[in-house]
């Protein structure tokens, strides 16, 4: 098996092999030889059969080669622009006698020979031999046609059946990539401002042809690039590849977009189909705590002046995100903070946590207010309910004891002299507090 050139050369008067009188003389000599010889064998044949006579003439045609080109095929059946093409074909010598030489089987596109021909063997007859050709195709249409002894180089019983008939080929174009986009997405689906939103997107060949070389793929978001541009790889037909982008979420009403072969550095099949549609989305606010005060009170209810009173209040999160941080936690009587602020934890939202103080109290009317994140160390939705509402409160005078003696009384009420008397009496407090200890209680008769 021999492999042709794809080269064209153009077709000489003597079919590409240049011509002298000493070139044909072996052919022209080795036929006569044949010819002699094949005569003098069908005369002594005849001669062993039958007389000679002159009603019935001798067979004195010679032996001869005829050589054919049969199975003729192609590679492909459909063959596209720059694709190799080969051409096989059976040189066979359908003829009574070997060819005798060497000879050249010759491929024709449009009429034009490949530059390198195929040199065929001496076939015996029945023999055959298979000869290639290859050829990079363009796109069009063409013809082709093989031919053996193209040079006239065999003696032949029949010179017209050397050649194929002229076959049509018609060349497809180049086959082309196609390039688009599909399963675009953003995670999360449902943005806050702040986030970090990935998007994710497909990048397919459709087309039948490879890519051909890397491309470019954008994001563009509110129609401004995302970047950076991301390089998506030489796709085979049918092959794809996930292509990525971070973007920073800002609150509102946005748009994504994403696009193959940004820089059309591919040359495809259809070229209006690179990008996606313009998708709509929108970032919610960012979630942000907000810190205020409830159920804030104080104990006992109803002071009296120089008794301990505690104050206590819960701080609770009612924002969307945690406060990310520890934040103080004050009590102000009067307008005047308290000693010492509480620390507030890092509150989670809809989480509470209950803070308290001790005051002693001082007699008089009185308002009291607690205020959470008194130093503006979190950042909140609302800055302006971290405080509850002033509350009044009174102090009532100190409670203090009130010592008297009633029931007083002697026994036997009317004594005589030298009699033993018992004087009794009753000490009661008839104060608002307690006498805070013991105390001495005497009987003074005349005074003394």
């Amino acid at each position: 098996m021999r492999l042709g050139h794809e080269e064209l050369m153009p077709r000489s008067p003597h079919h590409g092999k240049p011509w002298s009188p000493s070139a044909r003389k072996p052919s022209i000599l080795a036929a006569i030889l044949l010819a002699v010889a094949a005569l003098f064998a069908a005369c002594k044949d005849d001669a062993q059969v039958t007389e000679p006579s002159l009603t019935q003439p001798h067979n004195l045609r010679p032996r001869q080669p005829d050589l054919v080109v049969r199975n003729l095929s192609l590679s492909t059946s459909s063959p596209t622009a720059g694709q190799t093409i080969t051409f096989s074909a059976d040189v066979v010598n359908a003829g009574t006698a070997p060819a005798g030489d060497d000879y050249l089987t010759r491929l024709f596109i449009d009429g034009t020979p490949l530059r390198l021909n195929q040199i065929t063997p001496d076939l015996a007859p029945n023999e055959s031999e298979t000869e290639r050709w290859s050829w990079t195709a363009s796109e069009g249409d063409h013809t082709y046609q093989i031919c053996t002894d193209a040079d006239d180089d065999v003696k032949e019983s029949d010179e017209t059946n050397n050649c194929t008939p002229v076959m049509p080929l018609t060349v497809g174009p180049t086959p082309q990539p196609d390039l688009v986009i599909q399963n675009e997405s953003l995670t999360p689906s449902s943005p806050i401002a702040g986030a970090t939103v990935t998007f994710t997107a497909d990048v397919v060949n459709y087309g039948p042809g490879s890519a051909g070389g890397p491309s470019q793929t954008r994001l563009l978001v509110d129609g401004t690039p995302v970047t950076p541009n991301q390089t998506t790889a030489d796709l085979a037909p049918a092959a794809s590849e996930t292509e990525s982008w971070s973007w920073t979420a800002t609150e509102g009403d946005h748009t994504y977009q994403v696009c193959a072969d940004t820089d059309d550095d591919i040359a495809e099949s259809d070229e209006t189909n690179n990008c996606t549609a313009v998708t709509p989305f929108t970032v919610s606010p960012p979630l942000t705590p907000d810190l205020a005060v409830q159920n804030a009170s104080h104990s006992p209810p109803s002071p009296t002046a120089g008794e301990p009173v505690t104050f206590t209040a819960e701080v609770i999160n009612n924002g969307t995100g945690p406060a990310g941080g520890t934040s103080e936690t004050r009590l102000l009587v009067d307008g005047t903070p308290v000693p010492p602020n509480q620390m507030t934890a890092d509150l989670a939202p809809a989480t509470t946590e209950t803070e308290s103080w001790n005051w002693t109290a001082t007699e008089g009317d009185h308002t009291y207010q607690v205020c959470a994140d008194t130093d503006d160390d979190i950042s909140e939705s609302d800055e302006a309910n971290n405080c509850t509402a002033v509350t009044p409160f009174t102090v009532s005078p100190p409670l203090t004891p009130d010592l008297t003696v009633q029931n007083e009384s002697l026994s036997p009420p009317s004594p005589t002299a030298g009699m033993s008397v018992t004087f009794t009496a009753d000490v009661i407090n008839n104060g608002t507090g307690t006498a805070g200890g013991t105390s001495e209680t005497r009987l003074l008769v005349d005074g003394t």
